[in-house]
């Protein structure tokens, strides 16, 4: 936005859920494009509870109202309707392919779940992300079909590793590392399904419910929850926690996380760094870490 590579924006809408220095930046962006009256910041409450879900719901359709009668467009409901089911329709084979990666170990070249952080969270709703998730599902099954006929032939040494946040989306030799070390990253935080289907014939209470499921909202337990089951789940030899310099959220909780983790005897590396810029972090530092943690797993 700072260098004019979007177009114009007519209306700007951020939550305080997760990232709370959003809220700053955005409302800074309606102020350069003059919008302050079309900027809506989304109040997340703190607890999960009935008053909690009435309050967001209220919140979210006068938003839609509002940005109706700006815009001059009236709300489809038959459209919005149609879009919640898109939306659980994601949700059904996401969940198939998480349930998949359970016991995959092998992936297609240059897969990184990472990379699909903008499909599964930006792109929820439209027919676009059931393509893509029923094609990952079709694919990663002939992977996991392949292996089970040569199961004589299976990797026992590789160490399954969760991985926590986000990743650095510059070039960078972390995971090329991994793979040498006979360490996979076999399943990420960030692709949890962690909200219920939604109901299409109540959409806007839908979406508060799902906003209020996240794990990261609430107390730090909802995300260690959703961890030690996720490290159950797929078998978890080790976690890696990058903690990205900018995520309060992230980083606040990072030595609590990591020992919880090791309550279970799962060894954990929290990894400093940058998602963005990779003049904050040193790969030096970052493999001499990584070669560290490899050598505790295979300890």
């Amino acid at each position: 936005m700072e260098l004019d590579v979007f177009p114009k924006p007519d209306f700007i809408i951020t939550t305080n859920l997760a990232c709370d220095a959003a809220q700053k930046s955005f409302y800074i962006h309606s102020v350069k494009y003059n919008i302050e009256k079309n900027f809506y910041l989304i109040d997340v409450p703190y607890e999960y509870s009935k008053e909690s879900i009435s309050y967001l719901t209220g919140q979210i359709k006068n938003i839609c109202m509002d940005i109706s009668s700006k815009s001059g467009m009236k709300l489809d409901t038959s459209k919005f309707k149609e879009v919640i089911n898109l939306s659980n329709e994601f949700r059904k084979w996401a969940i198939k392919v998480n349930n998949l990666r359970k016991t995959l170990t092998s992936y297609p070249p240059y897969y990184n779940g990472l990379n699909f952080i903008l499909p599964f969270h930006g792109l929820a709703g439209t027919r676009e992300a059931v393509v893509l998730y029923t094609q990952m599902y079709k694919e990663l099954k002939k992977y996991l079909d392949k292996e089970e006929k040569e199961k004589s032939g299976k990797n026992k040494s590789l160490k399954r590793i969760l991985w926590l946040h986000l990743k650095p989306y510059y070039k960078n030799e972390i995971f090329n590392i991994l793979e040498r070390e006979n360490c996979r990253v076999v399943f990420e935080e960030i692709n949890y399904i962690y909200w219920p289907e939604l109901d299409p014939e109540r959409p806007f209470e839908s979406l508060a419910k799902k906003m209020l499921s996240h794990f990261l909202a609430g107390r730090i337990d909802n995300r260690i929850n959703v961890i030690l089951k996720a490290a159950r789940d797929y078998k978890i030899d080790g976690a890696i926690l990058f903690s990205h310099w900018g995520c309060r959220q992230n980083n606040g909780g990072a030595r609590i996380i990591k020992d919880s983790l090791n309550k279970v005897n799962i060894p954990t590396l929290v990894l400093d760094g940058d998602c963005v810029d990779q003049n904050n972090s040193s790969q030096g530092q970052v493999k001499t870490r990584l070669q560290g943690f490899v050598e505790i797993l295979n300890s």
